[in-house]
């Protein structure tokens, strides 16, 4: 099972909207606030989220909803409500259910949200998760004398050092970083196979970063 995480999505003037991971449900509560506060500063009413679900074609929409998802994914729970919590408070939907909300609010927070659900940043964050798996076997295969503890915590820190800097958070990283983090893992596994068995540590990681920084440079020289 994945390891929950509660990704800050940045959608548009100022809005920041958690999504988990591992449910890919987004949090409506903070959607809500920021488009209502949006609309204080244009001297406008807000507009209730109870609104949304008392309409009849939300509930038409859910029930069709409910019955695609269950006949496709064969699991249920297209919504919950967390009222205790700190990272995860609030309204969690679907989704579908996030776009046609978005849609109710405003036509523009629609194209938004469509667009931002299109991006592959949930595809690259799990996808990389996995791979760092895979390479952490491939470290332990290669140095044998280190603890697995020790290389998790020691390679994790200079991956995300070197692509994010030091003490910043993947939970903010953007698609690029984190398609950058694949990169990086799959060269550390090709470097387990072809460098010398007796190859310290440290050596290992300044070949392989250094290898990093040189096609980083050449990536930027060419854009």
């Amino acid at each position: 099972m994945k390891t929950e995480v509660m990704m800050q999505r940045h959608l548009t003037d100022g809005i920041v909207v958690r999504q988990s991971n591992q449910t890919e449900m987004f949090n409506v509560t903070d959607l809500i606030d920021g488009f209502n506060e949006w609309r204080k500063d244009k001297g406008l009413p807000e507009k209730p989220l109870w609104k949304y679900w008392e309409n009849d074609s939300t509930k038409e929409f859910i029930e069709a909803l409910d019955v695609l998802e269950n006949q496709t994914t064969k699991k249920g729970g297209l919504l919950k409500k967390v009222c205790r919590g700190k990272d995860n408070k609030g309204t969690w939907v679907h989704p579908a259910i996030f776009v046609d909300i978005a849609m109710w609010l405003n036509p523009e927070f629609k194209a938004r949200v469509m667009i931002w659900l299109a991006d592959n940043l949930l595809g690259a964050r799990n996808g990389s998760g996995l791979q760092y798996g895979l390479m952490t076997r491939a470290l332990v295969d290669k140095f044998p004398m280190k603890t697995s503890q020790w290389l998790i915590l020691r390679m994790g820190n200079r991956i995300r050092d070197h692509i994010l800097g030091e003490g910043q958070d993947w939970n903010n990283a953007t698609t690029a970083q984190l398609e950058e983090r694949l990169a990086l893992q799959s060269k550390i596994m090709t470097a387990c196979e072809l460098l010398d068995d007796g190859i310290s540590e440290e050596e290992f990681c300044k070949k392989v970063f250094r290898v990093k920084e040189l096609v980083r440079k050449e990536v930027q020289r060419v854009a």
